[in-house]
């Protein structure tokens, strides 16, 4: 981030910096893309609650079983 200050950094700049940082998402065809495979039917509008466990356990930032069990409490 430092490396892409143009200049010296005040804390006006390093707001600007870190505001583009945390501003970006990914575009909404990627997100939709990633939620439809883990449709049971192509576009049937429902997850497979087994498969989003998994993964939701398995990857990334994971989460526990416990946690997966509340999440899922809090939606149904």
């Amino acid at each position: 981030m430092i490396a892409e200050a143009p200049g010296s950094i005040n804390f006006t700049m390093f707001l600007t910096l870190f505001g583009e940082k945390l501003s970006g998402t990914d575009p909404e065809n990627e997100i939709l893309q990633a939620f439809e495979t883990l449709e049971d039917h192509p576009r049937s509008g429902y997850l497979n609650a087994d498969l989003l466990r998994e993964w939701m356990t398995g990857m990334g930032d994971r989460f526990t079983d416990e946690e997966v069990d509340i999440i899922f409490k809090e939606i149904l």
